[in-house]
């Protein structure tokens, strides 16, 4: 696991969490690369929810939305903050 730009704020919210945003939080924490790469759809199927709830969590951590999130990842793969390696 390479750590993601939101890493931390996801752990430290983590407990609060609803299930849902549980199972998006695990997958953005253990999938950075994929926040990047993938679509918000891809996303959640892998993680095994809704779309929907990409998108709300993504405004539960004070963003716009999830295009805003992925921007985030997206910048820390081209600046090399987030690697394959992990």
């Amino acid at each position: 696991m390479a750590d993601g730009p939101l890493t931390e704020r996801l752990i430290e919210g983590f407990d609060a969490m609803s299930k849902q945003f549980q199972l998006a939080a695990r997958y953005i924490i253990d999938q950075p690369h994929d926040v990047a790469l993938l679509s918000m759809r891809d996303q959640a199927r892998v993680a095994g929810v809704q779309p929907a709830t990409m998108t709300r969590l993504a405004k539960h951590l004070g963003l716009t939305g999830y295009d805003e999130l992925r921007q985030i990842y997206a910048e820390a793969v081209r600046s090399g903050d987030v690697g394959f390696a992990g």
